[in-house]
């Protein structure tokens, strides 16, 4: 989902669903331990 912050229909919650979104994708890469992660580990970090 891709966000245009100069929206004006943009609301707060759209915002909080992104960001559980990423950190919910930090999770289960971290879970899964792939072999290609999708972040460094100073990002996964400070999602978890």
């Amino acid at each position: 989902m891709a966000l245009d912050f100069n929206d004006p229909d943009l609301e707060f919650s759209d915002l909080v669903y992104a960001y559980q979104s990423w950190v919910m994708a930090v999770i289960n890469d971290e879970k899964l331990d792939g072999e290609e992660t999708l972040l460094t580990e100073e990002i996964a970090d400070d999602a978890l």
